[in-house]
């Protein structure tokens, strides 16, 4: 069914329904400006209307909706926002393809749309006798491969004939190549800076493209957007690079093997058993914050490799790097707008990962100075036993009111903006991710640590607790000095200086040095590919 009455909403809806529902909307007509280049390149279409119809948006879904699928292409998956924009995207392409032709001999034109959640390329076929430019096909790949190289991959969509090369068309400000049929409006930007399509929308994965999500059409500022990966790629790789150096420099070969020496093989085993753990832990980090960030309309689908990927990297490598909330957002920024995550995505994954260790050092140390407040380093002997259970469960109380707040469905107002509340569910799993991954550390700082009547598995997370938060507020790579001088001071009561020192090192290797080698070899390994791939396709 084909009327003037069917909107693009319309068809979305059907094509994700049971059945074989067949219906088409017509977008708007060819303009004036889209006629005459297509008749540069032998293409009459002047009058042809812009279609979809709704074995077009099952074939997207089917082939493009994947996560994992598409994340082996190199490609972003598809959703039901980037179908919706389609006329918006046709209103202002940024480039057009012409000169190849499809399995069935139509020519086919290509629409090239750069968005801050990934460059999508909109594929018509040029029906003459029904005088339609059809909708078959639509891609997305991350915002930071070129456009000219995803224009090329048009060619094998169909092919060229005669010797035809394709002709990549940037396409000047303020011109459209679809204008509206008469009493239709398809897409019109209001003067809030969002799409309405229709004037239609019912909610839901239909949703009216917000405002955050528009794309950058200054030119200036498109420049600067386009070279903002690389240089933020550089940065953190330097300071990668600079913080394992300063992490090195205090660690000497020789003393490493001094401290593996002096521990017997069977606590090293267990060291590397529980490191494992801790990588297991490390690699599902940001889960919490992906399924929150999910809850956008046009969040791409990830495979889990990408996920674990960027929460080992930021995670193993904001320790060394130093000021780790700053750094671990970078290298999250870094990667994720590369797989063609929102902004507003991003946000809520960097809010969630960096919540979720607060919160879970709140739970411990609330728990320890509950239990056990004399174990504090500097605290115990200092103020009363009395008086440090009661701040041990005002940090329970703020965790039950997080976990509280966290479970209402509408938005917090606070200082002017609505700030969305992940739900209780996310908010207990960020408490119990960073209580195991913080339990798992402190475990093996107690396997190294010498054998020594007394010290229990408590004290210790005690002593580590306080040198963690000791370290994470001096900003050091990795506490450096901090975390060492508090571990000392309590563990003086149970043993000497040198054994401590000697098991304090060895966990830093363990636990800090091995991860974090191990991911910036990765993430420089993943720099180069992305380069290599972007100047073989210049």
């Amino acid at each position: 069914m084909a009327d003037e009455e069917t909107t693009i909403s319309d068809v979305i809806a059907a094509a994700a329904q049971p059945g074989h529902a067949h219906l088409k909307a017509v977008m708007g007509e060819a303009s004036a400006w889209l006629a005459e280049e297509a008749s540069k390149y032998g293409l009459s279409i002047a009058g042809f209307n812009h279609t979809l119809e709704t074995e077009t948006v099952r074939h997207i879904r089917a082939k493009h909706g994947d996560m994992i699928a598409e994340g082996r292409r190199g490609q972003v998956a598809l959703t039901s926002d980037d179908l919706i924009y389609i006329p918006e995207l046709l209103r202002t392409p940024h480039k057009i393809v012409f000169g190849s032709k499809g399995r069935r001999n139509h020519s086919i034109i290509g629409y090239i749309k750069q968005r801050q959640a990934g460059t999508v390329m909109y594929i018509q076929e040029v029906r003459t006798g029904r005088r339609e430019l059809a909708s078959i096909s639509m891609r997305k790949y991350p915002a930071t491969i070129d456009a000219n190289t995803i224009a090329g991959t048009l060619d094998p969509n169909g092919r060229t004939d005669g010797g035809d090369k394709l002709h990549i068309v940037d396409v000047p400000e303020n011109v459209a190549a679809i204008v509206a049929t008469p009493g239709r409006h398809p897409a019109t930007v209001d003067a809030g800076g969002s799409t309405n399509l229709d004037d239609q929308t019912d909610g839901g994965d239909d949703q009216i493209i917000k405002q955050s999500q528009q794309p950058v059409t200054h030119p200036v500022l498109r420049r600067a957007l386009h070279y903002l990966p690389p240089v933020l790629g550089i940065l953190v790789l330097s300071g990668i690079i600079f913080g394992l150096h300063r992490a090195l420099k205090k660690v000497g070969l020789h003393d490493v093997l001094d401290a593996l020496k002096a521990t017997p093989g069977s606590e090293i085993a267990h060291a590397l058993g529980l490191l494992g753990i801790s990588f297991c832990i490390m690699l599902v980090y940001d889960i919490p914050g992906i399924f929150f960030a999910k809850k956008l309309v046009d969040f791409p689908r990830l495979g889990l490799g990408r996920v674990g990927f960027a929460s080992f990297c930021a995670y193993a490598l904001s320790h060394v790097v130093g000021a780790p909330a700053i750094s671990a957002a970078a290298i999250r920024l870094r990667l994720y707008a590369q797989w063609g995550v929102p902004a507003a995505g991003i946000g809520r994954i960097v809010t969630l990962s960096g919540t979720a260790f607060a919160l879970g050092t709140c739970a411990l140390l609330g728990g320890v100075l509950l239990l056990r407040p004399m174990e504090v380093p500097l605290l115990g002997n200092e103020v009363t036993p009395l008086a440090l259970r009661a701040i041990g469960a005002a940090l329970w109380v703020v965790i039950a009111l997080y976990v509280l707040a966290a479970r209402k469905t509408e938005p917090l107002r606070m200082l002017g903006r609505n700030i969305p509340r992940p739900g209780w569910g996310l908010a207990i799993a960020q408490v119990l991710l960073s209580c195991a991954d913080t339990g798992t550390a402190c475990a093996i700082l107690y396997v190294v640590l010498p054998t020594v009547t007394g010290l229990t598995y408590p004290h210790v997370l005690a002593i580590y607790l306080a040198g963690f938060t000791g370290g994470l507020f001096s900003g050091l790579p990795g506490g450096v000095g901090v975390f060492d001088t508090v571990l000392l001071l309590g563990l003086a009561g149970y043993m000497d200086p040198a054994r401590a020192i000697g098991a304090i090192l060895l966990f830093r290797v363990f636990y800090y040095l091995v991860p974090a080698a191990i991911a910036g070899l990765c993430f420089a390994g993943h720099e180069i590919w992305i380069t290599a791939r972007r100047d073989k396709g210049r």
